[in-house]
């Protein structure tokens, strides 16, 4: 009996949300292997271009890779599917993509080592052709396992961007509560300084 194979599409829509064009797949590369899709995230580039991220798993639930793929203005593929992450590991978790003025793009993705110890925001800084900036990238490491609820990623004017997550913590008498933090980062993927606390003190 063949395995499952999940097939992911997409469709372009004008500012009325009239689709322009027909549907186009993202995954075409898994053709015939099985695949799930779990995650995935979409960012607009320079000229109408656009950049498609996802995290797929096999059957078994183990991560297949983080994956990455430019489209023209057009819905055509730019160049071969990029493989994001450096670092395998079991898990890859929420999946983020922030477009940048020059063309170029990061990606970012939840990474949970399966360990129950820790978890990492990660990000790979791409220029315009699909090739890295600099080496992959911790944005945040979160100890004592369980995850991170959520986290965005937004770009800035400056061409760095700025981190926010849900930070669960517990407190001396044991009660859990969250934090969410902020981060700001510059372009290459440095962080411009230290996390910033957005929420409300008691």
């Amino acid at each position: 009996m063949p395995e499952a194979q999940q097939d992911f599409f997409g469709r372009r829509y004008d500012a009325t949300g009239s689709p322009v064009g027909g549907e186009f797949e993202i995954n075409p590369t898994t053709e015939g292997a099985a695949s799930l899709v779990s995650h995935f995230a979409v960012a607009d580039l320079v000229d109408g271009s656009f950049v498609v991220a996802r995290t797929e798993y096999d059957p078994m639930g183990d991560c297949s890779g983080v994956f990455a793929q430019v489209y023209d203005a057009f819905n055509n593929p730019v160049g071969p599917e990029i493989r994001v992450e450096t670092t395998i590991v079991p898990r890859n978790l929420s999946t983020s993509v922030v477009g940048f003025g020059d063309g170029g793009f990061t990606v970012f993705w939840e990474s949970d080592p399966s360990t129950g110890l820790s978890s990492s925001i990660l990000g790979q800084r791409f220029h315009s052709d699909g090739s890295t900036v600099r080496n992959e990238f911790s944005v945040h490491i979160h100890e004592g396992g369980g995850g991170l609820p959520s986290f965005e990623i937004a770009e800035l004017n400056s061409g760095g961007f700025v981190a926010v997550w849900i930070e669960p913590r517990t407190d001396v008498s044991g009660q859990y509560y969250s934090d969410v933090i902020r981060r700001v980062y510059n372009a290459d993927g440095s962080a411009a300084g230290g996390g910033l606390s957005d929420s409300p003190s008691d």
